[in-house]
C-alpha cells in the first residue's frame, strides 16, 4: 500500500492507469477489445469489481496524479447535472428512470468542471457524482395519475443535495486555490445549498428562479429584483455572431454586489 494512492493500493491505481492507456490508444470502451490477452481482461474486470474502486476515488486518483500546481489561482467550479440513456437490452433489463420524453433508461450525472477563472483553462473534471432513479416505480406513478410526493427529508438526504456535495467535492481535489466560485444554472438556486456555500467563503454565481429575498451590504432587506438597479458595472465584452442577425454585440451593463438571501 501507499499513501500516495487513492485506492489505498498502489496497484489499483497501476491497472486503473493501464486501462485509461488502452482507453485512449484504442477509442474503446469494451473490455474485450481493450485487452492483448486473457490476462489483461480478468485484470481489468477485476478491477473494475473492486470494493475499493468507485468514481469519487478514480477522479481522486487522476488529480492525485496532475501536475496542475492550483495555489493561488481563481477556479470556476461549472456543475450541471445531465443523462447517460441507454437502450433496452433483454439480459440487462431496465436501468434507471430517465425521462419523459424517450423510452430509453439509464442513470444521471452531476460532474463539476474546473475551469481557470483568468485565462479560461480547463483542468478537467473536479468530481463527479451519479443517481438513480427507480424506473418501475415512477412509471407506475405516473399510470396511476400521482404526482411526485414532496421530499421532507433533511437537505443532505436529498438528491438536490449533489448541489453542494459534489463542488465540495471538486474543491477537495483542487487545493490551495486563492478563490472558488461556483456556478450553476435554475435548479442549483437552492437555500441550503448557498447558506453552505456562504459558510465555506465560496463565491457562487447561480440563475435565480425567483424573487428572493435578500439582505444587501446596508442591511436593507428587499426583494433581489427590486435591488438590481443600484448597482452596475460596465466593462467591454467581445462581440458575437448570430445566423439571424448577423454581428451582435452584447450589453456590456452587468451587476455585480455581495448579497445575503434571506430565507
Amino acid at each position: 500500500m501507499n499513501e500516495s494512492s487513492s485506492f489505498g493500493d498502489i496497484r489499483l491505481d497501476r491497472r486503473q492507469n493501464a486501462l485509461l492507456d488502452a482507453m485512449v490508444s484504442r477509442q474503446s470502451i469494451i473490455i474485450n477489445e481493450l485487452s492483448d490477452n486473457r490476462a489483461d481482461q480478468v485484470a481489468y474486470q477485476r478491477f473494475l469489481n473492486n470494493e475499493k474502486v468507485n468514481i469519487e476515488r478514480i477522479l481522486a486518483c487522476f488529480n492525485l496524479q496532475s501536475s496542475v500546481d492550483y495555489t493561488g489561482k481563481d477556479l470556476l467550479i461549472i456543475q450541471d447535472t445531465s443523462d447517460l440513456g441507454f437502450g433496452f437490452n433483454s439480459n440487462r433489463g431496465h436501468l434507471g428512470y430517465v425521462g419523459q420524453k424517450t423510452d430509453k433508461t439509464g442513470l444521471h450525472i452531476h460532474p463539476c468542471l474546473i475551469l481557470d477563472a483568468f485565462n479560461g483553462a480547463c483542468y478537467g473534471l473536479g468530481s463527479l457524482e451519479t443517481y438513480y432513479i427507480d424506473y418501475e416505480q415512477t412509471i407506475a406513478r405516473q399510470k396511476a395519475g400521482i404526482k411526485k410526493p414532496i421530499n421532507k427529508s433533511a437537505f443532505p438526504d436529498k438528491q438536490s443535495y449533489r448541489w453542494y456535495s459534489s463542488p465540495e467535492k471538486a474543491i477537495a481535489n483542487t487545493p490551495k486555490a486563492s478563490s472558488y466560485t461556483i456556478v450553476g444554472d435554475q435548479e442549483s438556486d437552492i437555500y441550503d445549498a448557498l447558506v453552505r456555500f456562504e459558510e465555506k467563503k465560496w463565491d457562487y454565481l447561480v440563475r435565480s428562479t425567483g424573487h428572493r429575498l435578500i439582505k444587501s451590504s446596508t442591511d436593507q432587506t428587499e426583494l433581489l429584483s427590486q435591488h438590481l438597479h443600484r448597482w452596475k458595472v460596465e466593462f467591454s465584452v467581445r462581440p458575437q455572431y448570430s445566423s439571424k442577425k448577423g454581428i451582435v454585440m452584447p450589453s456590456p451593463n452587468y451587476y455585480f454586489e455581495r448579497l445575503f438571501f434571506v430565507q
